[in-house]
Order: structure tokens, then C-alpha cells, then sequence
């Protein structure tokens, strides 16, 4: 009988996800696993609304259409809402070379 892998729940920080969808880079890697349902990203209402604001951002010089897309594309059919209730303990983890 083979065993189920169970998909690891990860929540990503504000950072964390602008890096992986805006930049190349180390941490764009995650994007794939999440799209490929290797891990499943959590996020809270208040993270999802902050990072909707930083997309806002001159910086990342994003037309309301590219926002758009990033979050049709690939936060909304991929990620669960969480309501955090009680501080739970962190793990970090390194992503794999």
C-alpha cells in the first residue's frame, strides 16, 4: 500500500511573495511549487490586503492589469485564507538548490 505525501501548508510573508512573483531569483522557485500543488501557501485576509497594497507600490511600476493578473493568475486559485486564533510556533525552512 503506498503512502499519500501529505502537502505541506506554508505561509509566505509580504516579502517573500513579491520576491517570488516579481524577481528572478532564489525565491522564485517557490511560485512553482505552489502551481504545481507541491505546497499549498496560506495566507490571512490582513496579508492578502497588505500585499495587495504594496503591488500598488511606484516601484514595482505595475499597471492595474498586470495586479490583476498576478492575483487571478496566481494567488487566488492557489492559496487558502486563514484566520490565525493563537500564535503557533515558526518553523523556517531553506529552499532546495
Amino acid at each position: 500500500m503506498s503512502k499519500k505525501k501529505k502537502i505541506k501548508r506554508v505561509v509566505l510573508d509580504t516579502n517573500v511573495l513579491l520576491s517570488a512573483l516579481l524577481f528572478k531569483g532564489k525565491l522564485s522557485r517557490i511560485v512553482k511549487l505552489w502551481t504545481k500543488r507541491k505546497i499549498i501557501p496560506v495566507s490571512t485576509r490582513e496579508t492578502f490586503e497588505e500585499f495587495k497594497e504594496v503591488l500598488l507600490y511606484p516601484k514595482f511600476s505595475l499597471t492595474n492589469e498586470e495586479i490583476e493578473t498576478i492575483i487571478r493568475e496566481y494567488i487566488l486559485p492557489f492559496f487558502e485564507v486563514v484566520e490565525v486564533k493563537e500564535d503557533l510556533p515558526i518553523q523556517q525552512v531553506s529552499i532546495p538548490e
